[in-house]
């Protein structure tokens, strides 16, 4: 038996909230060849059609891949190619499944981050890594609960490349820098970020301040 939690249609009545698993009914089947008979099912409140690849992380997709194996050759630090190459697909398909498997676990994260300890004290970090290629590292602030681990929040800015560089790489910024607007004072714009997402979920408590564990 099939249950699904909404009508995917965003105008009807049933999108956010369903009474029971009797509002859609069943509308036969569509041929693919990457997953065989798929079932199809209609909306019984405004009739809109829809499959089981729907609510599926498969949706549109066209071949069928294993997720699992390409999260652990990432987590491997394999390339995009390197994996692509293993698992006989392309570099645009392995991407492509990074990035479902990504907002699902985006999605799960919001989900949870209530749930963590109100009551631990906050770690607040910078995390340094880069956009496209060196030329543009960037910032990425983390807050954490300082016991659990637990990744409460995050805010990515883009800034210019700082410390010594060769001639070559100064001529290469001059072409890059003057295409690309900065934002002004994104740093600072993202540890603000932080501190609004703590203020909107751990407001203050009589007797239990909330302790931020910072480099200053």
């Amino acid at each position: 038996m099939h249950s699904f939690p909404f009508c995917p249609n965003p105008r009807c009545n049933l999108h956010l909230h369903t009474p029971d698993d009797r509002w859609f009914a069943r509308d036969g089947f569509h041929t693919s060849k990457a997953f065989g008979h798929v079932p199809r099912f209609r909306c019984r409140s405004c009739g809109r059609s829809f499959s089981t690849q729907t609510f599926s992380l498969d949706f549109y997709a066209k071949k069928n891949t294993n997720y699992q194996d390409i999260l652990a050759r990432h987590c491997g630090s394999m390339s995009l190619r390197a994996i692509g190459r293993a698992i006989g697909v392309g570099r645009g398909t392995v991407q492509n499944r990074l990035d479902r498997l990504s907002r699902q676990a985006l999605a799960l994260h919001a989900r949870l981050r209530p749930l963590a300890s109100g009551t631990e004290d906050v770690c607040i970090d910078g995390f340094v890594s880069f956009d496209v290629s060196q030329f543009f590292p960037n910032e990425i602030t983390i807050s954490i609960t300082a016991g659990s681990r637990f990744v409460l929040d995050l805010s990515h800015a883009t800034r210019k490349r700082s410390g010594s560089m060769t001639a070559g790489h100064k001529a290469r910024a001059s072409v890059l820098y003057p295409r690309v607007g900065f934002e002004r004072h994104a740093i600072e714009r993202t540890f603000r970020d932080v501190l609004a997402s703590l203020e909107a979920e751990r407001p203050p408590r009589a007797g239990r301040p909330l302790v931020l564990v910072t480099d200053e």
